[in-house]
């Protein structure tokens, strides 16, 4: 499967390995996405550096999904380009990580809202990561950085308030 970052209609910019797959009988002709990351981009000054970075999200979080490809028409695509060798690289990379993150979290166990072995200790460090980031920048300064990180998202487009 070749892999393409592709620039959606909303301003999103996925990248994925894809599939053209031509009109059928019951399916007009789409793209078929396996393994789709969201490209969240941080400009200088976002993270108390001076240089551009880019980091690789789940577009959809596949572990909750028994989908694990996902169908985009043409008419959703503004446009898409070959990733650069860095890019493509960093893509497979990380959509291992992800996959072997993932595929063995179990859910939490509704009766006790216990989080999953392994889970909490991910969530603990994300949250001291956070707290190093915010500690390199003012408050309102990283809540804008957040808030630019998260724009986009479709609940983005619904509401706009403050982030708490």
């Amino acid at each position: 499967m070749d892999i393409k970052l592709f620039r959606l209609q909303n301003g999103e910019d996925i990248i994925s390995q894809f599939q053209y797959m031509h009109m059928q009988e019951d399916m007009p002709a789409h793209y078929k996405l396996t393994n789709p990351l969201k490209v969240v981009y941080f400009t200088q000054g976002m993270m108390g550096t001076d240089k551009f970075m880019v980091s690789l999200l789940p577009w959809v979080f596949t572990s909750l999904t028994k989908t694990k490809e996902f169908i985009v028409m043409p008419r959703d695509i503004l446009t898409m380009a070959e990733p650069s060798d860095k890019l493509d690289k960093y893509y497979l990379q990380v959509s291992k990580k992800i996959e072997e993150m993932f595929e063995e979290i179990p859910m939490a166990n509704e009766e006790t809202k216990i989080a999953p072995d392994g889970f909490s200790d991910a969530v603990e460090d994300e949250l001291n990561m956070m707290d190093e980031n915010e500690s390199h920048l003012g408050n309102n300064e990283f809540a804008d950085m957040l808030r630019k990180a998260l724009e986009g998202t479709p609940d983005s487009k619904k509401k706009k308030g403050t982030l708490h």
